[in-house]
């Protein structure tokens, strides 16, 4: 299947910078890699425990992916407590959109191929419809959640805004709707307006939204047919799957340069 959307390195949440996005009173460095595995496993163990019992404190675990330091996560799983799993916190927004990706062209691929199909094979036309629609609610879905994670993650911890009249906070502000995200929140965030500059590309993300809540929340429909989704089952095959992908990468990039990287052929 030839890919038609872009696709992104997975890469952990932003790399720190010890002294300037974290302040340091103490820096602990160790390198376990030329002890032989058990060791490490070992030694790592008595480490993570050392980090886990003075969180309170302060104390973080940084891990190096490429050039740059990372905060850590320490993950005990219920399956295997023995094995600590431990690496650079994963982003949300990355891995959301990457996977809206992938489900994006599978429906692309889909519609393609029912588009073709005659009224007389309507068996054949049901499974393509029914698997496009599969795709797309999942790909609708996350590319919701990517800008959701995205958005929320930017929020500094002391924001105190008025929006609507209404004072602000972090947490309400993580709970706003959507829309009100994007046309009112982010511009006071980046001092810049995604809306006004591209109001286009606002429109793809605010249908993808749309249909979005009606996949999570389908209300049935008064038809003369007496079909109960037909109008919104139409809306969503005519959905612009690439009109939306492409202005989600847009949204991101245009608040934060580069943050969705694109993997290219040289990868």
């Amino acid at each position: 299947m030839k890919k038609q959307l872009k696709e992104i390195r997975t890469n952990p949440i932003s790399p720190v910078k010890p002294g300037k996005d974290i302040r340091i009173t103490q820096q602990i460095k160790y390198d376990l890699t030329p002890l032989e595995r058990e060791k490490q496993r070992g030694l790592f163990k008595v480490l993570n425990k050392w980090v886990k019992s003075r969180k309170k404190n302060g104390v973080i675990m940084l891990k190096e992916m490429g050039s740059s330091p990372h905060i850590s996560l320490q993950v005990n799983s219920a399956a295997n407590k023995k094995n600590v799993l431990s690496f650079p916190e994963p982003d949300l927004s990355r891995i959301y959109y990457r996977s809206a990706n992938y489900n994006f062209e599978y429906a692309i691929n889909e519609k393609n191929k029912l588009l073709p199909i005659g009224t007389e094979e309507y068996f054949s036309q049901y499974d393509r419809f029914v698997s496009y629609i599969r795709f797309l609610s999942v790909g609708c879905i996350l590319t919701i959640s990517s800008l959701e994670a995205f958005m929320n993650s930017c929020i500094p911890f002391n924001f105190e805004e008025t929006i609507d009249g209404e004072s602000v906070s972090k947490q309400k502000a993580e709970y706003l709707d959507f829309n009100t995200k994007i046309t009112k929140l982010m511009p006071l965030l980046f001092q810049k307006d995604f809306v006004q500059e591209f109001p286009t590309k606002y429109e793809a993300l605010s249908n993808c939204n749309s249909l979005r809540d009606d996949f999570i929340h389908p209300k049935t429909e008064m038809n003369e047919n007496k079909t109960l989704y037909e109008k919104f089952l139409k809306r969503a095959f005519d959905a612009n799957i690439k009109a939306i992908s492409e202005a989600g990468y847009d949204f991101v990039n245009f608040h934060i340069d580069n943050y969705f990287e694109l993997i290219t052929e040289e990868d």
